[in-house]
Order: structure tokens, then C-alpha cells, then sequence
């Protein structure tokens, strides 16, 4: 039988990456330039929350710093419970941070091998920014688009969502 100190952190998805950079100005070029879009700053612009085209509140956060490095992955728990849970069972972990201008929380820590991993709880989703539709596709037999034109337009492809992260 589980009791509540052995029970499982419940983690429900990869929620956003952090990232300390040197160069602020350049990151938001670069992400902007691949689809990303600012939603949200904090600390007079030293911190940019980018998002995607997906339901995710954000997918990166962009911190401004003296050098660049990584602050680590970040999963999405499923109650308030685990993260309480993961800030008093995992060592070193912090307690429970403010993370974001949307008013969830954010527990940092070390994994085994000193990878920076976070957990946050409390984020909202986002409406959905595009619905894409499917398009007819010829294939080498049959010909069902004679007669439709794929055209491109010249812009960033748009990203749904952060989709994976290896530790």
C-alpha cells in the first residue's frame, strides 16, 4: 500500500526550458527567428518568457546573467502535493520559488549527476494559437491535389510545443 511519503511524484508532461544567458539580445533574436513569440517579462526585461504556437503557458524562459548555461528541463506535477513532496523528499532540493509572472511554483534540484532539473505546478494552459489543416498529399500512383498549389510563405515555421528532453 502507498502511504503519502512513498507515494510517486506525478509528473504529467516536459513543461519549458530554463537557460541563463550572456547575450539576451541575441537569444530573443534567435527564438523569435524560429517561431517563438515573448508572452511574458519579469525584472525589467532580464527575464523573457517565450511560448509556441501550443497550449503551454511557456516553452522557455530566458534569463539575462553574467555567462550562459543552463538552468535546467522542467516538468509540469500534477498537484501542489507533489511538488510539497518533491521539495522534502529529493536532497538538495529547494522549497517551493515563485517560477513565473503567472503565479505558479517552481522547485529546483540536482539530478544524479548534476544536471539543474526543475518542477513547477500551478501553470495555465493557453488557448490553442493555430488549428493547421491537413493537406492533400499526391502520392507515387495516385494524384489527388490536380490542380491545388502548395505555396509557402516566407516565414518561420510555426512550433507547436516543446516536444522532448534527454537527461
Amino acid at each position: 500500500m502507498t502511504n503519502p511519503s512513498n507515494a510517486p511524484i506525478r509528473i504529467q508532461r516536459l513543461s519549458h526550458m530554463r537557460y541563463q544567458h550572456a547575450e539576451l539580445p541575441k537569444t530573443r533574436q534567435f527564438l523569435e527567428d524560429f517561431g517563438n513569440h515573448v508572452v511574458d517579462s519579469e525584472n525589467d526585461g532580464k527575464s523573457l518568457y517565450f511560448a509556441d504556437q501550443g497550449p503551454d503557458a511557456f516553452v522557455y524562459v530566458a534569463t539575462a546573467g553574467e555567462t550562459s548555461h543552463f538552468l535546467g528541463g522542467t516538468f509540469l506535477v500534477e498537484t501542489k502535493a507533489d511538488l510539497e513532496r518533491a521539495s522534502d523528499l529529493i536532497p538538495g532540493a529547494t522549497k517551493l520559488l515563485p517560477a513565473s509572472p503567472t503565479g505558479d511554483l517552481l522547485v529546483t534540484f540536482r539530478d544524479p549527476d548534476g544536471l539543474p532539473c526543475n518542477l513547477v505546478w500551478g501553470l495555465p494552459d493557453r488557448e490553442i494559437i493555430i488549428q493547421t489543416a491537413a493537406d492533400t498529399i499526391n502520392y507515387p500512383v495516385q494524384k489527388p491535389r490536380k490542380g491545388e498549389f502548395r505555396r509557402f510563405k516566407r516565414e518561420p515555421c510555426p512550433v507547436f510545443k516543446l516536444g522532448h528532453f534527454g537527461l
